[in-house]
């Protein structure tokens, strides 16, 4: 598509060139702009450093919720934000508020629902200024009704359920006919219509793909956006990704056929699903649907005998050309009018601004700084305001932001979105130990990397007794006479103290650790459910994870207690370390099967080893028993371990996020503290970086790296002697930190 330079001089010539132009490779390294700051919040109202070392700045008016918001319908033409999701405790998940003053509206004697998925408002006819407000609860099937005053107060409608025995899985999206007298349900068991009137479901349902996410009126076209089911997928599969078109005209919803939307994966190239997750459309029908895992929204338009679908543009909202996935595109959103879509980026904190007055040649314009996870969008005519939801808010709750779209210039907020997403510098000379772009090859010192996965953790919890660390002793549960190893470890290596789990639950922070972000998919499902569960491929990364990565590239790997990785080459896992029954088992199975695989010349260039048992003493001296046997072996000079909680659990005087990582090995500086801000997307970056791997998408490619914890002389190649007992007291210290 061609891309248009907005009006504000060299401003905006700068935000066109970074939006649009990088080259395929660029020879810059880029970091996360938190530099040394920890997660927070900071002085300015909803601006904060997220686990991620991103920064919000988000523009316009903001407000906390009591909730993450997944959903939002403007009511009161315009004056009132009505908005759904779940419910942080003891607060409801559904408000209302004032957009006027941004405040919201205290509700006094009505029952709320906890968890909402959907909405829509619709007049209350014959009820003068009032509107009905329906909420899809999440997990029921039926939908809650709601009488809504002018003032922006609700109470229970006189039928206040709607029951919908057709829909058992529930409802994923709303939407109202032309006339206001019906509501369509959408759920994973079809399209169901509801009588407004009655307020009862009516018909039979109509049949959509698999795992609907997202709905919109099309004239008498309902488009249902399906994620589907990428296994064994074939090319352009129905089964997967794909578009419903259910026909509404005889006033029973009936399938009019489906549309593909993504060619066949492997396990190699094209791995993760393609993930739609919202359709907005256009009077005329022309559909915008947004690909959260291709970072893209395709046009489409009804043409030809007899009309079809067909594609007529991409909307390419990649940070540059052919970055890696990662701004993943999850709202959109029709300005009135017709002339502008905006597109809520989950992945980079933003809202991208597109010109579609001509659908076929759309335009983008710039960005403007949202919230953290932009989740649901909406406009204020009244206000001339563009509406955010915010899932995740300032990192502590979702928050609603109002963004005034004739007083915010585009320009300088275009510039300020990237400034808060990354900081890049030119690279001058190769890096030998942690090289900072593929082109420059692998690392000249290590060889070999070893992830060991510990349970979930903050630093204090762990580490608190480490003064040095910037740890607090008031908040340890397991320290140094439980973790002795881990002690002995952070004291003689390098420990990062600024590091920072990606989020909760402790799954979200391993697909982080893997594949370098969250998707789409798999945090709408943390989100609604309260878990994400087991990952599987549908929650994959476009290019996967750092497994696909490593075949894709010739690399062996090896992994010890990982899921199954789908069409790869077996992962070799022992049959000793799967039948091991706990972590001294596990620890010496791993170290049979690595040592034999050393001795044959066979050592792999990554191996994950996962520890899993409940008690922090076992995993400890499982820590110490692998590192003391690696460090024995021939190869130990070309070895890298990193040990790393899979998220953050327990307390912290910094941050309920702040964990901790311990790289070890003889190119590791001895008794370092790194300050930098670090996350778990971090540590695959500096493997990646190592192994001379590309990224793997932009949550990667922007992480701060761990470079400066590395020294090409080899500092300290002499074995590692596991402790067995608490450390002594007046064990060496950590004198030496990063500025």
């Amino acid at each position: 598509m061609r891309f248009s330079i907005p009006r504000g001089g060299i401003l905006a010539v700068a935000a066109l060139m970074l939006l649009a132009a990088a080259p395929h490779k660029p020879r810059v390294a880029f970091s996360a702009p938190a530099a040394y700051q920890p997660a927070g919040p900071l002085e300015e109202p909803f601006a904060a450093v997220l686990p991620s070392g991103r920064v919000l700045h988000p523009a316009g008016r903001s407000i906390a919720l009591g909730q993450h918001p997944l959903a939002l319908a403007l009511a009161q033409q315009g004056t009132l934000a009505i908005v759904a999701g779940r419910a942080a405790a003891g607060a409801a998940g559904l408000a209302v508020v004032d957009l006027a003053t941004l405040q919201t509206v205290v509700q006094h004697g009505v029952a709320l629902p906890a968890a909402v998925r959907a909405l829509a408002v619709l007049p209350d006819r014959g009820a003068g200024e009032h509107e009905l407000v329906f909420a899809a609860v999440i997990g029921r099937a039926e939908v809650d009704v709601f009488d809504l005053a002018a003032d922006g107060t609700l109470q229970a409608d006189a039928t206040p359920t709607i029951a919908l025995p057709n829909l058992p899985r529930g409802v994923v999206s709303l939407v109202t006919a032309p006339a206001g007298t019906q509501l369509y349900a959408v759920g994973a068991d079809g399209v169901q219509t509801i009588d407004v009137a009655t307020r009862a479901a009516v018909g039979a349902t109509a049949a959509v793909g698999i795992d609907p996410v997202g709905a919109t009126r099309a004239g008498t076209l309902l488009a249902v956006v399906n994620e589907g089911v990428p296994e064994g997928q074939r090319a352009y599969d129905l089964n997967a990704s794909s578009i419903s078109l259910v026909q509404t005209a005889t006033g029973t919803p009936a399938n009019a056929g489906q549309i593909p939307l993504d060619g066949a994966l492997d396990p190699l190239v094209k791995v993760g699903g393609i993930q739609p997750s919202a359709v907005a459309s256009e009077a005329d029908g022309t559909l915008f649907v947004a690909l959260a895992n291709a970072d893209r929204v395709d046009v489409l338009r009804r043409a030809g005998r007899p009309a079809r679908y067909r594609r007529v543009a991409v909307i390419d909202l990649s940070l540059y050309r052919h970055a890696p996935f990662g701004t993943a595109p999850d709202a959109l959103a029709i300005a009135p009018g017709g002339r502008r879509l905006y597109a809520a980026l989950a992945g980079i904190d933003a809202v991208a601004v597109v010109d579609i007055a001509d659908p076929r040649h759309p335009r983008r314009l710039g960005l403007l700084p949202s919230g953290w996870f932009p989740s649901a969008l909406g406009f204020s005519r009244p206000q001339g305001e563009l509406i955010v939801a915010n899932a995740l808010g300032d990192g502590r709750t979702g928050t609603l932001q109002a963004v005034n779209l004739s007083t915010e210039a585009l320009s300088p907020a275009t510039l300020a979105a990237l400034r808060d997403v990354r900081v890049e510098r030119p690279i001058s000379e190769r890096d030998p130990v942690v090289p900072q772009a593929p082109a420059l090859g692998k690392s000249r010192y290590i060889a070999h990397v070893v992830s060991i996965e510990i349970d979930p953790s903050t630093f204090d919890a762990t580490l608190g007794d480490l003064s040095e660390a910037a740890g607090d002793p008031s908040f340890v549960e397991h320290g140094a006479a439980q973790t002795p190893n881990l002690h002995a470890l952070a004291q003689r290596y390098a420990v990062a103290a600024n590091f920072y789990a990606a989020a909760e639950p402790a799954e979200l922070d391993e697909a982080v650790g893997l594949g370098g972000r969250i998707t789409v998919a798999t945090a709408r499902r943390a989100l609604t459910q309260g878990t994400a569960g087991t990952l599987s491929r549908g929650d994959a990364p476009r290019f996967g994870y750092l497994y696909n990565n490593l075949a894709r590239h010739r690399l062996t790997f090896r992994d010890y207690g990982h899921a199954a990785w789908p069409g790869l080459p077996e992962a070799g896992e022992a049959a000793a370390y799967a039948g091991a029954q706990d972590d001294a088992a596990r620890a010496a199975a791993f170290l049979a099967d690595y040592r034999a695989l050393a001795q044959s010349g066979r050592a792999p260039a990554f191996a994950a080893v996962v520890l899993s048992d409940a008690g922090a003493s076992a995993q400890d001296r499982a820590v110490g028993a692998i590192v003391a046997g690696l460090s024995q072996a021939p190869l130990w000079s070309s070895t890298l371990v990193v040990v790393a909680p899979r998220g953050a659990a327990g307390q912290d005087h910094v941050d309920p996020r702040r964990s901790f990582a311990l790289l070890i090995g003889p190119n590791v500086k001895p008794h370092f503290v790194g300050r930098l801000h670090l996350s778990s997307a971090s540590l695959l970056k500096t493997e990646e970086e190592i192994l001379g791997l590309p990224a793997l998408s932009l949550g990667d490619l922007l992480a701060s790296d761990c470079a400066d914890f590395f020294t090409p002389a080899a500092a300290d190649a002499t074995p590692f002697v596991a402790v067995t007992g608490s450390p002594r007291e007046g064990a060496q210290g950590l004198p030496r930190t990063s500025p």
